[in-house]
């Protein structure tokens, strides 16, 4: 039984939108993944200070709300960071009130691109001794949550 030409062109129509979409949400999907986020010891002195590199390794960019993440400025008064000692025991915080007022813009890291927010960890009175600084976040999307955590070792 031969396809008649509507047939045929309304399949090929469909095909095409169905591959369009899910390449779409493939992407879409694959964005915030493609994050590779590190913790470095910025200064030994009082207060301490790290910085946290974003980097992106996708050929697409990726924008994203830094509320609540290692690019936030306010990332250590918002409870993103935690600081331990050399058994594991975690470290209380001097807890600052964290009063936001606009909402920040979305930060658009490009292909190849590192950024990066230098953070003092000043809440913290730390001793001499070596730490475990450590991160949780969420990358916030349209479509989806990604949870990360990284964690890098100190002294002071």
């Amino acid at each position: 039984m031969p396809i008649n030409k509507r047939t045929l062109l309304t399949i090929l129509l469909t095909s095409s939108l169905l591959f369009v979409l899910g390449l779409y949400h493939f992407r879409r999907q694959q964005s915030a993944d493609s994050l590779q986020t590190t913790l470095h010891q910025s200064s030994r002195t009082t207060p301490l200070s790290i910085t946290a590199r974003v980097h992106n390794h996708r050929f697409t960019p990726v924008t994203l709300l830094p509320w609540n993440t290692p690019l936030d400025p306010l990332a250590p008064q918002a409870g993103v960071f935690s600081v331990l000692d050399v058994d594991g025991v975690e470290v209380v915080p001097m807890w600052n009130r964290v009063g936001r007022q606009l909402p920040q813009e979305a930060v658009t890291i490009l292909p190849g691109e590192t950024r990066e927010m230098v953070h003092q960890l000043g809440m913290w009175r730390l001793a001499k001794g070596a730490y475990v600084v450590k991160a949780r976040w969420r990358w916030g999307e349209a479509e989806k949550d990604i949870e990360e955590a990284v964690a890098v070792e100190i002294d002071v």
